[in-house]
């Protein structure tokens, strides 16, 4: 247990959930407390129904969401299948599983920054192309100091960490394994075999600015809107939907606003300088928003995403590197068509655009015929 960056992985992908849960449910496996409420509503709705079909309908919807509400959060406390959160509780095949699909990681993922070309469109669907594109081009003539206090303000909220945690890449590659202790000598090997690629390929230090570059203009314009809703009370819908995702209320926004004497103002971004705020309530709401915005911006697989068939060593072999795809639908594709807009269709037209120039590049680098593609005839 020497190896910090080890534990720090195993922190933010076990601890971590549970400080949440004991702080809201008050124990660290909710599991059962949530259930029994949807069991109660199954109840209430199966008396209210009319017939023995309607009353199927509503067990079979409360077997299904219990499936899911059990999935998810055993995917927070790692137990992926099973109880145990180490090689030492898994057999010669899942081991072998494992090993293989760290061999695979640091085979295919040698040109992932390439394949992540459209990571920077999705802060444009988010937020616009002129709100994105103005820290960059006022960089040119400030030092990119935006940029840079975006940097060190995210990292108090801990967005952008994937330098040292390769956070993104691995919830990309390895969905719901845990971080492991007491490997063998091989299985050690191929694990920092695996994290040379993630940090030599580039994707960590990617991640890391694109992440908390996400923060700095998603930051600017949550601040913008809570102040907004302390001042005049209301908002478009758009601004009061996205400050709703992220978990933020009207009560909330307003006691964030009255922090507005700390914000620092830099260019045309706003810092939310939480250190020196005097509600720490607001100020744990405030990062936790802006962790979830850079979350859901800069696409990472998170526990809610994923089938629950994935969630075995055996099926998880048939999956892998396809989690990227499975959280693309529900951030990406079904948020974007919640808020039908210009800002949407930019950003979803420069992704493809993106998409395919990443392509192209790839096949260059291997020698690969392009023109092979055309699916046109």
């Amino acid at each position: 247990m020497k190896d910090a960056e080890l534990i720090g992985r195993r922190y933010v992908r076990m601890l971590a959930p549970q400080l949440v849960f004991s702080k809201q449910f008050g124990k660290i496996d909710p599991t059962e407390d949530i259930i029994k409420k949807l069991e109660d509503e199954a109840a209430e709705l199966s008396e209210a129904a009319t017939s023995a079909g309607e009353r199927a309908a509503i067990e079979k919807e409360l077997r299904l969401e219990s499936r899911a509400i059990t999935a998810v959060i055993r995917r927070l406390h790692n137990r992926q299948g099973t109880e145990v959160s180490h090689l030492n509780g898994l057999g010669n095949v899942e081991k072998f599983g494992r090993g293989s699909r760290k061999v695979a990681n640091s085979v295919f993922l040698g040109n992932i920054v390439i394949s992540s070309l459209p990571d920077p469109m999705r802060i444009v669907m988010e937020e616009g192309l002129l709100r994105t594109m103005g820290p960059l081009v006022r960089g040119l003539t400030n030092g990119f100091k935006e940029i840079r206090i975006g940097a060190e303000q995210a990292r108090l909220g801990s967005v952008g960490l994937d330098v040292g945690l390769a956070s993104r890449a691995r919830a990309i590659s390895e969905p719901g394994n845990p971080a492991e202790f007491n490997l063998g000598p091989v299985a050690s090997a191929v694990d920092k075999l695996q994290e040379k690629v993630f940090l030599f390929s580039g994707i960590n230090h990617w991640n890391a600015f694109f992440s908390s570059f996400s923060s700095t203009v998603g930051g600017t314009r949550a601040l913008q809107t809570m102040a907004k809703i302390a001042d005049e009370g209301k908002v478009s819908r758009n601004d009061q939907v996205r400050l709703t995702r992220s978990g933020i209320s009207n009560e909330m926004a307003i006691r964030i606003a009255d922090q507005r004497k700390h914000w620092q103002k830099e260019g045309g971004s706003l810092f939310a300088n939480i250190e020196a705020w005097d509600d720490q309530e607001a100020a744990d709401a405030f990062m936790n928003a802006m962790i979830a915005d850079s979350s859901r911006t800069i696409i990472r697989p998170g526990a809610g995403d994923l089938p629950v068939w994935m969630d075995n060593e055996y099926t998880s072999m048939i999956s892998h590197l396809k989690t990227f795809a499975f959280a693309s639908v529900s951030k990406m594709l079904l948020s974007g068509m919640d808020q039908p807009s210009i800002r949407v269709m930019n950003g979803l037209l420069l992704s493809v655009a993106m998409g395919a120039a990443s392509v192209y590049i790839k096949d260059e680098i291997s020698g690969r015929d392009s023109r092979a593609r055309d699916t046109r005839g």
